[in-house]
């Protein structure tokens, strides 16, 4: 009966895994209890992305503080299955480097990274390249990171641009075939909001019509700087609504983002009046 009840269905404890990871992500209103048991069901069953998945959703419940005793053992658990696991799986090799980076182990963190990224996990390259920058090891970042772009990581793109000095702006890199401009337009491209930032700032006084669309893309994704940017340059431009639209969302936000927003607004004001005014003349 059950070998028929498995050619009938043919759901494997990994396809339930990917599944109750997709649902998770879509966080239907009630899910989640049943969702976690089912995640929890399959890491019992030794399923890596389980284990992998389950792991750092306990993590992030420990951090928030509203981890229960039992879910404070559940994830020493899965760091012990996790631990296990590290040597022949490279997602739960990242992961395991997240949490030994965590707790300030970076030897460990950066050796996990690179294992990881030699198994297939292009963040894994990114990661541990950023460690070794942090470290003073700047050749071997900029390996890792050409790895990574070697990959297709829109990060490692970002990265790589940065170790670039500045005289290196058509430099061609041994492995990637492109220059800091087009690894900046792959990264921002592929939605690291820093690199479309640096964009808008590059056309900001070439091609102003490219820089507004690289700040739109940041900006769009919350990013304090092109959202001024934006405003500053659609006020510029004369579009006083649009401008307005952009310079509200940055006083939304805090610190030194909400005062120029401020004084932009202040700004705008001043140019509705104006314009008034000239209208009234005519």
């Amino acid at each position: 009966m059950g070998e028929r009840g498995k050619k009938d269905h043919g759901v494997s404890p990994e396809d339930l895994t990917s599944l109750t990871r997709l649902l998770l992500r879509v966080n239907a209103p009630g899910s989640a209890p049943l969702l976690r048991h089912l995640l929890t069901t399959c890491a019992h069953m030794n399923v890596p992305g389980a284990v992998v998945h389950l792991h750092a959703l306990l993590s992030a419940q420990v951090l928030r503080g509203s981890a229960s005793p039992m879910a404070q053992a559940d994830l020493a658990a899965m760091t012990k299955r996790l631990a296990r696991i590290a040597p022949e799986h490279a997602g739960a090799a990242f992961r395991m480097g997240e949490v030994a980076e965590a707790e300030g182990n970076l030897d460990r963190a950066e050796k996990l990274f690179k294992g990881a990224g030699r198994g297939g996990v292009m963040e894994g390259w990114v990661r541990s390249g950023i460690l070794r920058k942090s470290r003073g090891k700047s050749q071997g970042a900029r390996n890792h990171f050409e790895k990574a772009v070697e990959m297709g990581s829109a990060r490692g793109c970002y990265f790589l641009a940065q170790e670039m000095e500045d005289g290196e702006g058509g430099e061609e890199i041994a492995g990637v075939g492109g220059k800091r401009l087009g690894l900046l337009t792959r990264a921002g491209a592929g939605g690291v909001v820093e690199a479309a930032y640096e964009l808008g700032s590059y056309w900001r006084e070439r091609e102003v019509k490219f820089a507004e669309e690289w700040f739109l893309v940041a900006a769009s994704r919350h990013h304090a700087g092109s959202t001024l940017a934006l405003a500053q340059l659609l006020m510029e431009k004369g579009d006083i609504g649009n401008a307005r639209t952009w310079a509200q969302k940055a006083a939304d936000m805090s610190g030194e983002t909400r005062e120029y927003a401020a004084e932009i607004l202040q700004e705008l004001s001043r140019m509705e009046e104006n314009k008034q005014e000239g209208s009234q003349g005519e």
